[in-house]
C-alpha cells in the first residue's frame, strides 16, 4: 500500500519499467503542462511542472514559489513526484535533485526515473457539494487508551463530492494514525437529507493534496474513498439525492 507521501509498494502491479514508456509519460506531462507536486514530507511540497525531457535522460522541472523549499529539496536530494493526467495517477521517486538552467531560467534537474507508477482511476458521475447542501461522514475509529483498553471514537469529515462509487472527503483528523491507500474504515455513515441514513465501509483509494480552493474554500489533504457494503436501497438513495441536488441547482440558475 502507499499514501500521498511515499512511493507505492515494490510489488504493485502498476509499475512501468520500459525506458521508452517512462520517457513518453514525462513528455506527455511536458506537452500538456500538467501540474506536478514534488513532495518533500508530510506538510512540505512544491507545485511544479515538467519544463523539458532531454534526450540525455534528464528531467527539467520548474522551481517552486518558496525559495526555502527549493533549497531544501536540493539539499535533501530526493522527493516523490505526483501528477495526474487523463484520469491516471502518476507517481515516481526522484533522486539526486540539483539546480540547473533551462532556456535561460533557473530550474530543478533530476534524472528520469527507472520506473513510474501509473494507476488508472475508475470514474463515476459525481456531484460536487457546496455549503448549501453539505454532508458530513461519520467514521468510527478504534484505539487503545492509556490502560490498553479498546475504545471507539467517532470522527467526522466533510464530504466534498459524492457518487454511486464513493465519496471524496477532507482528511479526517486521527491524530498520529497514518491514513493509507487500501485502508478500510468500517461502520461509516452519512445522513442524506430527505433520504435517510446510509451505512457502509469506506476503502481509501487515493490520497492527494489539493492546492486550489474548492467550493468550501478549503485546500489541503483529501481522500477519495470507495463504498463497500452499501445496500441497493442505499445506492438508490444516493442516486436520488444527487438528482435532487442537480435539480435544485438548475432551478437556482433559472431564478
Amino acid at each position: 500500500m502507499s499514501n500521498y507521501y511515499s512511493a507505492p509498494s515494490n510489488d504493485s502491479p502498476y509499475w512501468i519499467y520500459s525506458p521508452l514508456d517512462v520517457r513518453q509519460i514525462f513528455r506527455f506531462l511536458e506537452r500538456k503542462k500538467e501540474r506536478v507536486v514534488l513532495v518533500l514530507g508530510v506538510s512540505e511540497f512544491i507545485v511544479s511542472n515538467v519544463l523539458h525531457v532531454s534526450d540525455a535522460g534528464e528531467l527539467y522541472l520548474d522551481l517552486g514559489a518558496e525559495k526555502a523549499l527549493n533549497q531544501k529539496i536540493v539539499l535533501q536530494g530526493s522527493a516523490l513526484g505526483v501528477s495526474a493526467a487523463d484520469k491516471v495517477d502518476i507517481k515516481w521517486q526522484m533522486q539526486n535533485i540539483s539546480f540547473g538552467r533551462f532556456e535561460g531560467y533557473d530550474c530543478l534537474v533530476t534524472k528520469i526515473p527507472e520506473r513510474v507508477h501509473k494507476l488508472q482511476r475508475r470514474e463515476f458521475y459525481r456531484v460536487v457539494l457546496n455549503s448549501s447542501n453539505s454532508l458530513m461522514c461519520s467514521i468510527p475509529w478504534e484505539f487503545k487508551d492509556q490502560y490498553d483498553n479498546p475504545q471507539i471514537r467517532v470522527k467526522t469529515s466533510r464530504v466534498l463530492d459524492i457518487s454511486l462509487g464513493g465519496v471524496r472527503l477532507l482528511e479526517p483528523a486521527f491524530g498520529n494514525v497514518l491514513l493509507d491507500t487500501g485502508l478500510k474504515m468500517k461502520n461509516c455513515s452519512i445522513v442524506l437529507p430527505d433520504f435517510g441514513r446510509l451505512e457502509f465501509s469506506l476503502i481509501i483509494k487515493h490520497i492527494y493534496k489539493d492546492t486550489k480552493k474548492d467550493l468550501f474554500d478549503f485546500t489541503g489533504l483529501q481522500i477519495g474513498c470507495a463504498f463497500e457494503g452499501l445496500s441497493h436501497a442505499g445506492e438508490t438513495a444516493v442516486q436520488k439525492y444527487m438528482g435532487k441536488v442537480e435539480r435544485e441547482r438548475a432551478l437556482m440558475k433559472q431564478s
